[in-house]
């Protein structure tokens, strides 16, 4: 029929037929997802990554503040109300790579704390002059104890 409607087909190929037939379309769909999460990865380190993850280095007040902070969680600081001085918190030391802090408990006990200049990750030592006593106390990351 020549005055037929419908439209005259060849043998070439559309471009919905190389997609359908193309046995690698979905490698390469899987290599640009990967390359979209890669290049992602490479942004947010080259940017300094997301809210917090630029730590910055542990002051000597931050130290003061966090020791602080976490006695004043930890321990009843009531009996100091009459006398403060038989309670504080001070630096003892300072190195390189950390600090050395210490909590004089009303008891007359110490505790010690080391903490990491570059992590936060802070290192506790219970001492009882009277009984020449040491024990290891754990860690905390003093960084969750700054406001």
């Amino acid at each position: 029929m020549r005055g037929s409607l419908q439209p005259h087909r060849t043998n070439r190929p559309t471009k919905s037929d190389a997609k359908r037939n193309d046995p690698f379309a979905s490698i390469r769909s899987e290599a640009m997802r990967y390359f979209a999460v890669l290049a992602s990865a490479v942004m947010m380190l080259l940017l300094g990554g997301c809210r917090g993850s630029k730590t910055e280095r542990i002051s000597a007040r931050m130290a003061l503040e966090g020791v602080s902070n976490y006695c004043h969680s930890e321990f009843d600081w009531s009996p100091a109300q009459d006398n403060p001085q038989i309670m504080y918190v001070a630096l003892a030391d300072s190195t390189d790579a950390e600090y050395k802090l210490v909590f004089r408990s009303y008891t007359g006990a110490l505790t010690y704390f080391h903490v990491d200049k570059e992590t936060g990750s802070t290192r506790m030592v219970e001492f009882v002059p009277a009984l020449n006593l040491e024990t290891e106390a754990g860690t905390i990351n003093l960084r969750d104890y700054l406001k």
